[in-house]
């Protein structure tokens, strides 16, 4: 999903992490679900500490938030980041 050039992007933005990263993706049933997770395992893969995990939580739409150091930061994320809110 995410092009090589935004992956190089974001491993030189990443490799300053000293800490892991979680991103945590809500369960729901909603069509685009497998999307959001193509785009988070897309993200983790440019950084050693960060990794997608899969929460028994449920949501209506697809859903992730973020965990530091094993907690909640209160930043949440509804939809599929895209286009400028993802740059």
């Amino acid at each position: 999903m995410l092009d090589s050039t935004l992956k190089t992007q974001l491993q030189a933005v990443f490799e300053k992490l000293e800490n892991p990263v979680e991103l945590v993706i809500r369960h729901t049933d909603h069509p685009d679900l497998n999307e959001l997770i193509t785009l988070l395992d897309d993200v983790a893969s440019t950084s050693p500490l960060i990794s997608t995990v899969h929460s028994a939580e449920v949501s209506d739409a697809p859903e992730f938030f973020i965990n530091y150091k094993g907690q909640a930061n209160g930043i949440e994320f509804r939809g599929i980041p895209g286009g400028n809110e993802f740059t």
